[in-house]
């Protein structure tokens, strides 16, 4: 059996639960209409945007 790497699985959990939570909000304000400019804030583009994309890539890459 291989062995596991806490961090790794941390990592995945915060990233599973970050895009959970952003497209609850996405939903919450884009589909409902609370405020459709919301994605587009510089806040969320860095937060969802830059954050997730390199998180989600080094979980790639550490998986090869």
């Amino acid at each position: 059996m291989k062995e596991r790497y806490h961090l790794l699985d941390a990592l995945r959990g915060f990233a599973i639960y970050h895009v959970i939570i952003f497209h609850f909000l996405y939903d919450v304000y884009v589909v409902y209409g609370l405020n459709p400019d919301w994605p587009y804030q510089t806040w969320v583009q860095l937060c969802s945007g830059t954050v997730a994309v390199y998180l989600f890539w080094f979980l790639v890459w550490s998986l090869l």
